[in-house]
């Protein structure tokens, strides 16, 4: 395993650090890279840095000088639902996805340095390995690692002057958006009617703290113009009031909108036949902001069955028919969402 010894002065720098510095922050010029570097890899465990969650496109960039080959691994993340490690001995590359392992022979001598280059687009990665003897790409690959830490180690070697970077193409939009699970259905259907013009985080089973979290992580890099929060699944159901935390997250998000001049948008959420969130919707509809009135296009304000055909089959989330009912919800509600090179 190995250990990772930084330089305290380069930790976390962002390209747009001279605006910080100036007090122009925060700002919306475009910035999309975390950079680390002047890192010493040796036989001991790394955790390298903290990035946002990324639910579609992101990127992972490490370059190191190999005074010793060993084995590098690249690990974005543990669950078997959205993490996964790439890991190079002097042979192949060995991917791990959730339960899945696939090894590519790269066919490459290590030696002086090594340059790793790895691109996920919707869970599917390409990796560029290049090496003083050449180069060895390998798409198609299926990658879920998407959440929480990047972790790098070595085994078996030492690697000098490295540097890490990570990137997300999607920072550059316009719109954010933070959820749950739903955003495992709703966003991919959005995206076949030319509505995915935004940047989506969420996740199975994901807390609005958590999610707060990550909303401060990304809105560290760059500003956008709106800010959608669609949490609310996994909070507890409103039974004679609204749920606290929900309601405490929800008025955090308003505040952070509003201090940096963004236009929050709110998702009303399904009444289940577990969860009863009437008390939310009550409070998104009265609130003056913009919304997306999720529950009502699916009839969750009906019954806890919604509309026939529009609940999948565990009857807390949409059918591939429902997804489509609320993709075409947040396109009428939220038109930015349009794609900029849709023409229809």
């Amino acid at each position: 395993m190995a250990k990772l010894v930084i330089d305290e002065k380069l930790v976390g720098k962002r390209l747009d650090e001279a605006l910080f510095s100036s007090g122009a922050a925060p700002s919306r010029s475009k910035v999309q890279s975390l950079i680390k570097d002047g890192a010493v890899l040796v036989n001991d465990k790394v955790e390298t840095f903290d990035v946002p969650d990324t639910k579609f496109n992101h990127s992972m960039y490490f370059y190191g000088k190999l005074e010793t080959a060993g084995t590098l691994t690249i690990l974005r993340g543990t669950s078997p639902y959205c993490g996964g490690r790439f890991i190079i001995d002097p042979s192949k590359i060995t991917v791990v996805a959730g339960n899945v392992t696939t090894e590519y022979e790269h066919g490459l001598s290590l030696s002086d340095f090594i340059l790793v280059n790895i691109n996920i687009v919707e869970s599917i990665a390409k990796i560029t390995l290049t090496t003083k003897d050449g180069m060895f790409v390998q798409d198609g690959i299926t990658f879920h690692g998407s959440r929480d830490d990047i972790k790098l180690s070595v085994t078996d070697g030492e690697f000098t002057d490295c540097r890490m970077t990570w990137t997300s193409r999607d920072l550059d939009k316009d719109i954010y958006v933070f959820g749950d699970s739903y955003l495992d259905y709703w966003p991919k259907q959005a995206k076949k009617l030319g509505y995915g013009n935004a940047l989506f985080d969420g996740f199975s089973g994901r807390s609005s703290a958590k999610a707060y979290k990550s909303l401060v992580e990304f809105t560290s890099f760059r500003l956008p113009r709106i800010m959608i929060w669609g949490m609310g699944l996994t909070n507890n159901g409103d039974i004679d009031e609204i749920d606290k935390t929900w309601l405490s997250y929800a008025n955090k998000f308003i505040d952070f909108c509003e201090q940096n001049n963004i236009e929050p948008i709110f998702v009303t959420i399904p009444n289940t036949e577990t969860r009863n969130n009437s008390y939310k919707n009550a409070w998104i509809r009265e609130s003056g902001y913009r919304y997306v009135d999720v529950c009502k296009a699916i009839g969750a304000d009906e019954s806890t069955s919604w509309y026939p055909g529009l609940i999948g089959k565990d009857k807390s989330h949409p059918s591939t028919k429902g997804a489509i009912v609320i993709a075409q919800t947040f396109a009428d509600a939220v038109p930015e969402l349009k794609d900029v090179d849709k023409t229809n």
